[in-house]
């Protein structure tokens, strides 16, 4: 398969979808960690995705995908399983990829790492927003960043506070040598949320601090689910960075 990854909807189920011309897509970033790389927004009818992808040059040639089995998984007590999915994409070659997911609702699948990552991030569309002023979420943070010739892979918590009267989001991650924040992100009424500027904060190393834009989606019945993924640097620059994030509402 190489270096293509592909939108896709949900998990097991329902996490079989298409890519193509029934989705609307667009490239919100271009070349942070490559000169043909980027990310990438696509919505369909029924659902919400982020995509880090190492070519996006014609993300919509990127056709579907299905769930073929689980490989390994295990599911804590917040509903969030971990594990090894195999999947098969457009043209029947298969592969496993790392996932993290809340049954068919939301989930991160992909490649992780600092060395050729593609990642997928998203799930069904919020059925409806809140309506009221503060909604707490928390969950699982993915944040691999290089520093000094040194490749960072960890796991953290994020948490996000939401008021769906102003649609306004406050975001923090947490690992064990970065952190991140960002306030003011903004909700659209299709559940999408855009968040240009925040700040990643890495204590690694020399230690440095770099703007990092991350995109995202609330999910499901009454947006009780949130995922969100976004990219900073270049690998030349040795300042490559991503966060990938899912949780669910308090």
């Amino acid at each position: 398969m190489g270096n293509r990854i592909l939108f896709f909807l949900g998990a097991f189920g329902a996490l079989s979808g298409c890519f193509g011309s029934s989705a609307d897509v667009e490239v919100l970033s271009t070349a942070p960690f490559g000169a043909s790389a980027g990310v990438a927004r696509a919505v369909t009818g029924d659902g919400n995705f982020i995509a880090i992808i190492p070519d996006i040059e014609s993300p919509k040639d990127y056709a579907h995908l299905s769930i073929v089995r689980s490989v390994s998984a295990t599911t804590d007590e917040n509903g969030l399983s971990t594990g090894v999915i195999e999947v098969e994409y457009a043209n029947g070659e298969r592969e496993q990829v790392s996932a993290y997911f809340y049954s068919d609702v939301a989930g991160i699948y992909g490649r992780f790492g600092t060395d050729n990552p593609a990642i997928v991030v998203g799930g069904s569309a919020p059925e409806g927003l809140p309506l009221g002023a503060s909604y707490s979420y928390d969950g699982l943070a993915v944040v691999e960043f290089l520093i000094d010739g040194e490749d960072y892979s960890e796991t953290g918590t994020f948490a996000l506070e939401a008021d769906f009267i102003d649609r306004t989001a406050n975001m923090s991650v947490t690992s064990d040598n970065a952190s991140y924040s960002h306030t003011n992100m903004q909700i659209e009424t299709s559940g999408l949320f855009d968040g240009q500027g925040g700040t990643l904060v890495v204590t690694a190393g020399s230690g440095d601090t770099r703007s990092l834009d991350l995109y995202g989606s609330f999910h499901g019945k009454n947006a009780d689910y949130v995922t969100g993924a976004g990219v900073s640097g270049t690998r030349a620059g040795d300042d490559f960075s991503y966060i990938a994030i899912i949780g669910d509402r308090n």
